[in-house]
């Protein structure tokens, strides 16, 4: 066995005592479920492992502070660069971002720096979600990344930062049991080992035995606490409680996406702070930090987007490519770049790789003015795409593509179809309201494009030739 495999245990093997115990009667065991059950398969991939084992591992991927001045001074001991962390600090950066470099100096194929959060009690909310954020960023990333097989998480809540080592560990253990579970690139993961301080690593075996249980048993008997948790995909904490103090009075369900848009803070700022302050503050200055807000969500999008298009170029898509269900189809009868999107052939498409696929083929299209021409004919609801996920789409792709769209066609819509659209333009696709053009056969489209440019399916003409025929007019016949 290899000094490093020494020092790092695999927690599916642990021995550490269950720390939070229920006493239960054998034959209710049945009856209680774990919101984060026991998953074998996902324990085997995670370690823990002391400071030491920086030294002694070749890990392709470790993520540090950009402030732990102890794990950095590791790093610098086995060959990271100083110039690298003065590159770093003398770069603008806000909490949460995250710097990447490949290191040919360490036995690391690349060293993540993350910008860490300062903890305040009197802004202890906005620490904790601020520290979410960077564990979030981070398994966005390890997401995009297909060669980052192997990571190293070190703790991101410092000391030097007056981070409670309990209130930062259970932040960790939470969003990595959450990425694990419900990420699709999770499954290429073969190792991350989470390295800490002795006290640090006690902290983190109490939490990975509530949402890492070993066993069945475990499980149920810690799951009354795992079960009044309640948190996205990424692991964030949803309350209601505070979605109402964030949001104010709420006229409709579109202004909750809206103000998910326009509301981006800074790290010593809830939502619900700055809510409080609109009354106190003065108006010119209000609008000043809305202003500021708007520019550092367009930057923090800008920087998603980028992640997404490298993805998209270097991810083979063959497979939905293969699907034809978009394709760019020339230009209209007044120049504009012409999408066509099939409905039926989104069936039993992969919705990662379609919007993957999308913004490989349209990124260069959606610059200038646009139309799309989306075709629902023969289209079923398996082949619709979810409402959850159409607002995940809507909040992935750059800004460019909603500002630039001039027409967006529907033809041979159906009636749930209709309703379907309906609900997504006013609570979610909201900037294509007025946009949108039905069309009730082919002809309809001549108009506007030139349909030998179009391409379309001959199952759309033949739909078009069935409505002709249902709808013809009866000729009066004649009686002798």
């Amino acid at each position: 066995m290899s000094p490093d495999n020494e020092l790092a245990k695999q927690w599916a093997d642990s021995d550490e005592p269950l720390y939070v115990t229920v006493d239960l009667e054998e034959s209710d065991y049945k009856q209680v479920s774990s919101k984060f059950g026991f998953r074998q398969d996902i324990n085997r991939k995670v370690f823990l492992a002391p400071r030491e084992y920086l030294r002694k591992s070749s890990a392709a991927v470790v993520v540090v502070g950009l402030h732990d001045e102890k794990m950095n001074h590791v790093l610098q001991s086995i060959g990271l660069n100083q110039e690298v962390l003065d590159n770093i600090n003398s770069s603008d950066k806000r909490t949460s971002d995250i710097f990447i470099n490949s290191s040919n100096s360490t036995p690391f194929n690349h060293i993540v720096h993350v910008v860490t959060p300062r903890y305040s009690n009197k802004y202890k909310s906005a620490a904790e979600n601020a520290l979410a954020g960077c564990y979030r960023n981070i398994f966005q990333e390890i997401s995009l990344q297909d060669s980052w097989h192997e990571v190293i998480l070190t703790s991101l809540y410092l000391e030097e930062k007056l981070f409670p080592i309990e209130v930062g560990a259970e932040i960790l253990v939470r969003m990595l049991r959450c990425f694990l579970n419900n990420s699709a690139r999770s499954q290429d993961i073969e190792k991350i080992t989470i390295v800490a301080s002795r006290n640090e690593l006690d902290a983190l075996t109490f939490y990975m035995s509530q949402y890492f249980p070993r066993s069945e048993v475990e499980a149920v008997r810690t799951s009354v606490i795992t079960n009044n948790i309640a948190c996205d995909d990424w692991g964030d904490l949803i309350s209601v409680e505070r979605v109402i103090r964030v949001t104010g009075r709420v006229r409709d369900a579109s202004d909750l996406f809206e103000s998910a848009e326009h509301d981006v803070f800074d790290e010593n700022f809830t939502k619900s702070q700055i809510h409080g302050f609109l009354a106190m503050q003065d108006p010119e200055k209000m609008e000043e930090i809305r202003k500021e807000n708007r520019k550092e969500y367009q930057r923090q999008q800008q920087r998603s987007y980028q992640r997404l298009l490298r993805t998209a170029r270097h991810t083979d898509l063959s497979d939905v490519e293969d699907a034809n269900f978009l394709y760019i189809a020339g230009r209209d009868r007044e120049g504009r770049s012409s999408v066509v999107l099939i409905g039926k052939h989104m069936q039993n498409i992969d919705s990662e790789k379609a919007l993957l696929y999308a913004i490989k083929t349209l990124d260069t299209v959606v610059e200038n003015p646009y139309i799309v021409v989306y075709v629902d004919t023969d289209t079923s609801w398996s082949s619709r795409l979810s409402f959850d996920t159409l607002k995940r789409v809507y909040y992935s792709l750059h800004r460019k593509y909603r500002t630039n769209i001039d027409k967006f066609y529907i033809l041979h819509q159906s009636v749930w179809g209709r309703i379907f659209l309906w609900l997504i333009s006013h609570f979610t696709l909201t900037d294509t309201r007025g946009k949108l053009v039905h069309a009730k056969n082919v002809r309809d489209l001549d108009k506007a494009i030139n349909l030998e440019n179009l391409s379309l399916p001959i199952f759309v003409y033949e739909h078009d030739a069935n409505q002709r025929i249902q709808t013809k007019p009866k000729l009066p016949t004649e009686e002798f």
